[in-house]
């Protein structure tokens, strides 16, 4: 180090982990306002190919190709730890407006009957997501322009764990946000107005088949 004045380092700024909140919906996860993010769960083999993920595919074919880049360049250890694939595909690349994100949760290294074990599928969920969370957070940082989060119940189809196992690990996860105060937990389907709406994930399923508050 050369001679003259030390200067310190800038503090990070201060930051405080909160809950992820569930808001469960019927309807369509496809229809949400442009700069939506749409979650589900993958393989690491590069495979779109049954249950929602071949409606993932058919719609955002540029995402699709994204995730099946990235899983030919890691392993399926390397993608299970580090966990994240998300793009914004260009809006004539998909069937229909508006354009989303679309964020690809490595909970499984294979599919059929080569699928994980539940209990490793849940192991997996949770640094998946919180991976996802950070990036969300950090692009929401730099452009403010994530308009919500959408997921479908991630790991009950294919994967054939139950939603309510799924559930709970989401909702006992807490990430680093700016800032202080409260928050985050389980809301009901009418508490929409709570001032950090990236922490709350409205999960949608096609029928009405869910128990809210299980």
């Amino acid at each position: 180090m050369g001679k003259g004045k030390a200067t310190a380092a800038a503090a990070p700024p201060p930051t405080v982990k909160k809950q992820l909140r569930i808001v469960e919906r019927v309807g369509d996860i496809f229809d949400g306002p442009a700069n939506s993010v749409l979650i589900h769960a993958c393989n690491c083999i590069g495979s779109w190919g049954g249950g929602i993920a071949a409606a993932f595919r058919l719609r955002y074919p540029a995402a699709f190709a994204v995730y099946r880049d990235h899983c030919q360049r890691l392993s399926p250890n390397e993608k299970k730890s580090k966990v994240k694939s998300k793009s914004k595909p260009k809006q004539k690349q998909q069937r229909k407006p508006p354009p989303h994100y679309i964020g690809c949760l490595f909970t499984s290294r294979r599919v059929g009957q080569n699928r994980d074990s539940p209990a490793s599928i849940l192991r997996a969920t949770k640094p998946a997501m919180q991976d996802l969370m950070q990036q969300v957070l950090a692009v929401e940082a730099q452009n403010h322009n994530i308009s919500e989060l959408r997921m479908c119940q991630i790991n009950a189809g294919p994967f054939n764990v139950p939603w309510a196992s799924t559930r709970q690990v989401i909702l006992a996860l807490h990430v680093d946000v700016p800032g202080n105060g409260g928050g985050g937990g389980d809301v009901n389907d009418d508490d929409d107005d709570d001032d950090e709406p990236l922490l709350r994930i409205a999960v949608w399923n096609r029928q009405a088949d869910w128990v809210p508050n299980s």
